[in-house]
């Protein structure tokens, strides 16, 4: 975590779901060009443990 702070100066919530292997960049750019509407439906674990995560 402390490599993305460092390259960027701040850890988004998709650079921490893909550091926990809970999402890909595939799919996070799937969503970006809207080729899926709920980035959440592609998220491994349920919502209550992400809420807790973020």
């Amino acid at each position: 975590m402390a490599q993305f702070v460092h390259e960027k100066g701040y850890i988004s919530p998709l650079d921490l779901l893909i550091k926990m292997e809970r999402i890909t960049p595939k799919q996070v750019e799937d969503w970006k060009r809207s080729r899926v509407s709920y980035l959440e439906r592609m998220i491994l674990g349920s919502l209550s443990k992400l809420q807790f995560i973020l």
